[in-house]
């Protein structure tokens, strides 16, 4: 099913619009609040690692509440703040079963890839030293295609949260439904990428105050609420355009 950028922008500023006067307030009080604070907490010296988790999992919870509204929208249901509640339960431990199952992966994938970057970095090192381009030039294209594998592998299992949450699917089943749903879409799904880190450029440049000013931080990153939405948005219209387009 081939998928147009604009067809996705398009039918993002309809579930924007739909969604935003629903979740506005749960999602600013418990999404971007929660995690302007934390931005300001990590600058701490030594900062609670049990307050970092909680927050992550409030953030967690919030990221799966979410989704469930965007998917609501594309079946056309609405859907009560307590069914979204339960729905969030179930959705726990497929989730959680999916990134220990990506762990391990990741896990074994780093127990691969390290020694590879390790014997093409120690050659690179010695045609820096002795200006041996020889040494370094192989080398340095060695790591780069090294680490454009391992963005590619990125992309391809990018929705595999998508799939634990929308298919309740465990394990490993999530990383493999997304492998399968972005073949063909890899491109468009960079070209994305890209276009929401503009988006969240703002954002990003917002926690350059954070250190001097504090709450001027924590305001403009409220105000900044409807972006972080509106990104939500587009990367939730590409899962579900491509879920039940396909």
């Amino acid at each position: 099913m081939k998928i147009t950028l604009n067809e996705v922008i398009k039918k993002s500023n309809e579930v924007f619009k739909a969604i935003f006067p629903k979740v506005a307030v749960f999602y600013l009080l418990l999404g971007v609040l929660p995690n302007a604070l934390v931005q300001l907490y990590m600058m701490k010296d030594n900062p609670n690692p049990l307050f970092l988790i909680m927050a992550g999992l409030i953030g967690f919870a919030v990221f799966i509440a979410m989704v469930i509204y965007v998917k609501a929208f594309f079946e056309g249901n609405g859907i009560s703040a307590t069914a979204v509640l339960s729905e969030v339960k179930n959705c726990i431990w497929p989730c959680l079963s999916s990134i220990v199952a990506l762990i391990g992966g990741i896990c074994v994938a780093a127990g691969i890839v390290c020694p590879i970057i390790v014997a093409l970095t120690i050659p690179l090192m010695i045609g820096l030293q002795t200006s041996q381009a020889q040494w370094a030039y192989p080398s340095m294209a060695g790591i780069i295609i090294v680490l454009l594998c391992c963005c590619y592998l990125t992309v391809r299992i990018i929705f595999f949260l998508n799939f634990a949450i929308v298919e309740k699917a465990r394990w490993f089943a999530p990383l493999k439904k997304s492998w399968q749903i972005t073949k063909g879409h890899f491109w468009k799904l960079v070209l994305i990428i890209l276009i929401l880190s503009c988006f969240n450029l703002p954002v990003s440049l917002s926690l350059s105050l954070a250190p001097r000013f504090p709450l001027a931080f924590v305001i403009i990153y409220l105000c900044l609420m409807p972006v972080h939405l509106y990104v939500f948005s587009i990367f939730q219209t590409l899962f579900f355009k491509l879920y039940y387009d396909k």
